[in-house]
């Protein structure tokens, strides 16, 4: 399986440094532009299936994708949402970060919601079922920083304990992974977005 692993474009949100999680958020103009750029590079890669988090910020960025492969039907997902983040969810996320964390953060919910350790579980059941599936197809994926940081550390063979290694990701970065029949994978691309310099 060829995968390739897009974040949604950017939103006010993004902009403000409000924390979304589950609310159901649009792209600003910026996001718009950003999605364009990175549908603009995806033209002429050959997409067998295409999914997406059934958020508004990724099926906007996914549907400017598939304007140029239109025989596609995007398939929307509940299971690669952002976290959900319960109260603070709409608050700037720098007055919710001035709270110490915890040393096992992951296993607590967040803003009372959702753990990351929920989302770990979600998204890399998510993906399994889709290797199964598509185990000789090219397949996108539009997703959030959250679900794509915990991909990111599985198929490099880490724990939930390494997702941080990969949260500096910009708005439509791109990973591209080819994945054997045994799961091993090698990524042709890691959070790129030489896209957005254009």
């Amino acid at each position: 399986m060829k995968l390739y692993l897009v974040r949604h474009g950017e939103t006010h949100e993004n902009a403000n440094g409000i924390i979304q999680g589950h609310i159901n958020t649009k792209l600003s103009s910026l996001g718009k532009n950003q999605a364009k750029l990175i549908a603009s590079r995806l033209k002429d890669e050959k997409f067998d299936f295409a999914y997406s988090s059934d958020l508004d910020r990724c099926t906007m960025t996914a549907k400017e994708i598939l304007k140029f492969h239109p025989s596609l039907k995007l398939n929307l997902e509940k299971a690669i949402r952002e976290q959900a983040k319960g109260e603070f969810e709409g608050m700037k996320r720098i007055e919710v970060f001035k709270k110490s964390e915890k040393p096992d953060w992951w296993n607590h919910p967040f803003g009372g919601a959702e753990s990351m350790k929920d989302v770990w579980k979600r998204t890399i059941d998510f993906y399994e079922n889709i290797r199964k599936k598509h185990k000789d197809d090219a397949v996108l994926v539009v997703s959030h920083g959250g679900p794509i940081t915990c991909l990111l550390a599985y198929l490099h063979k880490q724990g939930i304990e390494h997702i941080g290694d990969y949260g500096d990701m910009e708005n439509t970065a791109v990973s591209i992974a080819n994945i054997d029949y045994k799961g091993e994978c090698v990524f042709d691309r890691l959070r790129c977005a030489v896209h957005l310099s254009k």
